[in-house]
């Protein structure tokens, strides 16, 4: 109970924490989230454009004038759909940056804070490699928040309007129920790999630690010739860091194959709906 309510306590500072920096830039975010709208628009209407250029060739014959502007329309939507993206990309970058730079500069104090006893133990081997993937980890964790999780709900509402506006309510249903299924086996599975994947990082620290204490240790190593010892310690750690990195990889097996499969499974669905219609 006392680690659980640690961590919540922790998670709920750095949550704070992260607000803060990110509310000093709150213009470029809301600028990045309305090119991201608009690029996802813009990419939903593709397809739909490409309809109506197919529409406007009849079947056995050739249309009394070129389309042209439903050509150039095709192509100026694909592009701009890449060029918000990428406007996004460029406005958001300077608050990534910002967070990463802000939050590495208060682990940088914290750790000049900290007491002799701390520094003594010169676990700067496996002390670094946790520092890179804690600011590494706010960079994701924003970059999935605004531009992975966000678009996809977008983009997933603008499909399902189209779908309820033009076709039966059966395909919606599909979708919806295909997207809960997918979301719900994604989480479930997410925090079972997450076990794993923390034993790895763990583990490479471990053995990151040892490297370089070994090294830093040099002398003394060699005054007492336990340089075989060593050596048995660093590849115990490699071994059992092998194993668990062999568990991540089959638990990410699992998680991309069911992934896929409920992917699969709906879009069968829709097929055999779509086909049905088609008979009909």
């Amino acid at each position: 109970m006392t680690g659980s309510a640690n961590h919540k306590r922790a998670d709920t500072r750095i949550s704070a924490e992260l607000w803060q920096v990110l509310a000093r830039h709150r213009w470029r975010i809301v600028a990045a989230v309305v090119l991201l709208l608009v690029a996802k628009l813009a990419t939903v209407a593709v397809p739909l454009l490409l309809k109506r250029i197919i529409d406007a060739f009849p079947q056995g014959g050739l249309p009394a004038r070129l389309p042209a502007y439903l050509l150039a329309g095709y192509a100026l939507l694909r592009f701009s759909s890449t060029l918000f993206n990428e406007w996004r990309d460029l406005l958001f970058a300077r608050v990534t940056l910002a967070a990463v730079s802000a939050y590495a500069q208060k682990t940088f104090a914290h750790l000049h804070a900290l007491g002799p006893r701390f520094h003594a133990r010169r676990k700067l081997g496996s002390l670094l490699p946790d520092i890179d993937r804690g600011t590494s980890g706010i960079a994701f964790l924003l970059g999935v928040g605004l531009f992975t999780i966000v678009p996809t709900l977008v983009e997933i509402g603008l499909v399902l309007a189209i779908m309820l506006n033009r076709y039966a309510a059966g395909f919606a249903g599909i979708i919806i129920v295909t997207f809960l299924l997918y979301a719900g086996f994604t989480l479930v599975f997410t925090a079972r790999r997450v076990v794993y994947q923390r034993r790895v990082n763990k583990l490479d620290s471990t053995a990151k630690g040892r490297l370089a204490d070994s090294l830093i240790n040099y002398d003394t190593v060699k005054y007492f010739t336990n340089e075989a010892l060593e050596a048995e310690r660093f590849a115990a750690i490699t071994r059992d860091w092998r194993e668990a990195g062999a568990g991540n990889q089959r638990a990410l097996f699992t998680l991309h194959v069911g992934q896929s499969a409920v992917i699969a499974v709906g879009v069968g669905a829709i097929m055999l709906l779509a086909g049905q219609a088609v008979m009909a």
